[in-house]
């Protein structure tokens, strides 16, 4: 019985994952500069971790090396959004200066566009910084549906539903921490293509009737690929974008997570670079990749011990990158920075804000032909265009 059930596979497309690592990055260096005492060297150290490899002092340039980072490799995409909500306090006025520091390197709108007034409400939805009263819906529904609202409109309307509903934050929320980005491919078949259906795995017992049936799109072309040492197919694939590649992986073995928990930078940078310079006549079928699950990081990032695991380095969920569960503690999270220092010394141990959850959803579509350009759009690709950010 066991054994079968280990064969078997869900298929239902809200079990697939689509995520940024970037983008969650960004979202967590965003919160490092709200944060203060041990939260913010927990952050730097996870920060510093995934951007360069090793554990060092980050200084203000971290946040010019992210946008760097988008301005070298993702110049031709749109940029995700990022919120940060805050109990709603009356009593409390956020510090101006750090709230343009974080639209600075953070927002999706261009200064330009902040200089229109009749916007201004418009605006405010699009802003990092928010505030929210957690106490006003009892079940959370209103409070998701409000968050998913300004996130959407935040996005230019492509990326909606962050927050799930089982995620739903509850009465006692204080601070939350919301991500997007859109992943949609346009890929451009070098040549004719026909739709098909294809098997989306074969079975280890390859039994017809347990194997489920997906569509794809078969091409009979010219492709850069090759077939790694240890067993690896990988195939790049063209876009109608500039400068944007797909590069996918079929593993030789029997399920694809032993693959991916050997999976590292160099190792991945190793297999692009085994790919043929001369691209080679295959007949491929591509699945029709959607994806749009978001998913809640906290069951990620909180889930460690950090007395624990300092004796067991190597078997915390994050190792080797340091754990961050302090951000989630209602006891020790200092992210009060956005009221200023004065606030904090003045409202003691009430100023603590404790991470309840950070969403995050990444939205992954391959597409054929190029996109479509509405006016919209092109207002859009000028406003939030990392190269045009203004300093």
């Amino acid at each position: 019985m066991d054994r079968n059930r280990d064969n078997l596979r869900i298929t239902y497309e809200e079990w697939n994952l689509a995520i940024s690592p970037l983008q969650i990055v960004r979202g967590l260096a965003a919160l490092h500069i709200l944060a203060d005492g041990k939260c913010k060297i927990k952050l730097a150290k996870l920060i510093s971790k995934a951007l360069f490899g090793v554990i060092e002092v980050l200084g203000k340039t971290v946040h010019e090396d992210l946008n760097d980072l988008c301005i070298n490799y993702l110049k031709s995409l749109s940029k995700g959004a990022i919120q940060i909500y805050f109990e709603e306090n009356d009593l409390l006025k956020f510090d101006n200066e750090l709230v343009e520091y974080i639209e600075k390197y953070y927002g999706t709108e261009s200064r330009e566009a902040e200089m229109i007034e009749f916007e201004m409400d418009e605006r405010m939805k699009k802003e990092v910084i928010q505030t929210m009263c957690f106490q006003m819906n009892p079940n959370g529904q209103t409070l998701v549906n409000e968050m998913n609202k300004n996130i959407k409109e935040a996005s230019q309307g492509i990326v909606e539903y962050v927050v799930r509903q089982d995620l739903k934050p509850k009465q006692k929320t204080r601070l939350v921490l919301i991500t997007t980005f859109n992943s949609t491919f346009y890929w451009k078949p070098p040549g004719q293509i026909q739709e098909v259906e294809t098997f989306f795995y074969e079975t280890y017992e390859k039994i017809t009737q347990t194997r489920s049936i997906i569509k794809g799109y078969r091409c009979d072309g010219l492709f850069r690929t090759c077939l790694t040492n240890d067993g690896i197919r990988v195939l790049e694939l063209d876009s109608e974008i500039d400068d944007l590649k797909m590069y996918l992986f079929q593993p030789q073995m029997l399920f694809s997570n032993d693959f991916l928990k050997s999976l590292d930078g160099k190792q991945l940078r190793h297999y692009i670079d085994q790919i043929s310079l001369e691209p080679l006549r295959q007949s491929v079928v591509i699945p029709c990749i959607s994806i749009n699950s978001p998913v809640g990081l906290r069951s990620v990032f909180a889930s460690c011990n950090p007395f624990y695991h300092f004796i067991f380095k190597n078997k915390h969920p994050q190792f080797p990158y340091p754990c961050i569960s302090q951000i989630f503690s209602p006891d020790k999270a200092e992210f009060g920075m956005i009221y200023g220092k004065g606030s904090r010394e003045n409202y003691g141990p009430s100023h603590i804000y404790p991470l309840w959850d950070y969403y995050h959803k990444t939205k992954m579509v391959v597409k054929i032909g190029r996109p479509e350009m509405t006016k919209e759009n092109d207002d859009e690709m000028k406003a939030i265009t990392y190269s045009q950010r203004s300093d």
